[in-house]
């Protein structure tokens, strides 16, 4: 992960709840719905540029091959929260260890990706990409080191 003039977060934070396309699965980490999709972040601009698109378009139901999760704990309880507020069920964050990911992990910041394939963020998504990342297939166990499950007035 490439992050210029900037440490790369230790811990990043993902939010799931029971309709969430990237799913937790227990002892094995954490899956994009489209895990097995062929792309990876060295891949046309034009290809990665329409998966990216697709992946921060909140009106598209179809699954992407990448997990979005914050590098900021208070945006994560944020989101939580909104969701909770908005009737979505079993709603949690992963806390995510950056140093326990290994070579074949590999996550970017969504709003660098952006601009580097030419990709305009909604204003919809705006708010919400300024502390994403995504990760691309998979997240391992090894990475998920905590669930937060109580995050209401935190």
């Amino acid at each position: 992960m490439s992050y210029y003039n900037q440490a790369a977060p230790t811990e990043l934070f993902r939010v799931e709840d029971s309709d969430s396309s990237a799913i937790y699965v227990h002892r094995k980490g954490i899956f994009a719905g489209a895990d097995r999709a062929r792309v990876d972040f060295n891949s046309t601009e034009d290809h990665l540029f329409r998966v990216l698109k697709k992946h921060l378009d909140w009106d598209n139901r179809s699954a992407t091959p990448f997990i979005s999760a914050y590098a900021d704990k208070e945006a994560a309880k944020a989101e939580a929260r909104r969701r909770k507020a908005e009737g979505k069920q079993d709603v949690r964050i992963y806390v995510i260890n950056t140093n326990r990911r290994g070579a074949a992990v590999e996550y970017r910041n969504v709003r660098r990706l952006a601009k580097k394939v030419g990709l305009f963020i909604s204003k919809k998504a705006w708010h919400n990409s300024e502390h994403e990342c995504i990760f691309l297939h998979h997240i391992p166990e090894r990475m998920v080191v905590r669930t937060i499950r109580r995050f209401e007035g935190v």
